[in-house]
């Protein structure tokens, strides 16, 4: 049972098309950082899975990493100063977790899947194709921990990462009583970004601003507080996580520019696997049949 999938394949296929997308390669730097996925740790996952990937599998993987072992730069195109592969160190702790986000994917267990990885990582595999793998090889049942890769829906390559950094950043400017020390050539291009973000999202009916122009939850139109960033209680239905307009998807990385939000914990759980749109619709139906139920009374 191959480890390497039709739906890797595409994601891989369509993010390097995507790295034609002139508004980033206009606006984002894209110069080559350092750092990135280091060559031992690939190759000691590429050990630990010799005994069930095949040849062809092990040669895709080296391929993947050939292309996509190094950072890009995601500050704006034309920046002062050193390159940076990230806005971490911009933004005070509770901001940049949720920036961190751009490019590390959520805990797992370390079976097959790391437990927080970069998103980058070459070694990736499809959640429905583990379930096979797991299913074939008895990995759980075993107590065999692979720690090899990630799973493609929460891939990336530098580039898609690049451009949600980017992104990410621009719509913190958006955010009330942000705290950060960007340098003001960087701020200010950031802010222009934040405008073109806002237009882009309502020319598609989505919303992440309030009536003062503050950044808002797009499922549930609360203004985001900045104590709701804190990582303190993981059970308040406000804190903040890292969220997608569009889901993720198997075949297509979707934590890049133009997808990625700041979003409630509440409002993450009523959107689920849903567009942003579509949960939209779901909330105004609900409210129509509510409505015809009353009068019916």
């Amino acid at each position: 049972m191959p480890f390497v999938t039709e739906d890797l394949r595409s994601a891989i296929t369509e993010a390097r098309q995507f790295e034609e997308n002139e508004k980033y390669n206009d606006s984002v730097c894209m110069k080559e950082c350092c750092g990135g996925v280091k060559e031992n740790t690939f190759n000691k996952s590429l050990e630990n899975i010799a005994k069930y990937a095949s040849e062809d599998d092990i040669a895709f993987y080296k391929f993947v990493y050939s292309l996509f072992s190094k950072p890009k730069c995601c500050l704006p195109k034309g920046h002062k100063g050193k390159c940076k592969s990230s806005y971490t160190s911009y933004f005070a702790k509770a901001f940049a977790n949720k920036i961190k986000d751009c490019d590390t994917t959520p805990g797992n267990d370390d079976i097959l899947f790391k437990n927080r990885s970069r998103r980058t990582y070459p070694v990736q595999v499809t959640k429905e194709n583990y379930t096979k793998l797991n299913a074939k090889y008895k990995w759980k049942g075993n107590n065999v921990k692979l720690k090899a890769g990630t799973p493609v829906e929460h891939g990336g390559t530098p580039y898609t990462i690049a451009t949600a950094h980017f992104d990410f950043a621009a719509i913190l400017m958006l955010q009330k009583d942000i705290e950060h020390n960007l340098p003001e050539d960087v701020e200010e291009k950031l802010k222009a970004r934040a405008k073109e973000i806002v237009k882009e999202f309502e020319d598609q009916g989505i919303y992440i601003t309030d009536d003062n122009g503050q950044l808002c939850c797009p499922v549930l139109q609360l203004t985001l507080e900045a104590d709701w960033y804190k990582d303190a209680d993981k059970s308040d239905p406000n804190q903040i996580q890292f969220g997608h307009v569009n889901p993720l998807k198997s075949n297509k990385y979707m934590t890049r520019g133009g997808n990625v939000i700041p979003i409630t914990r509440n409002g993450n759980l009523q959107q689920s696997d849903k567009t942003i749109q579509q949960t939209y619709a779901d909330q105004e139906a609900a409210v129509e049949r509510r409505k015809a139920r009353r009068l019916s009374r």
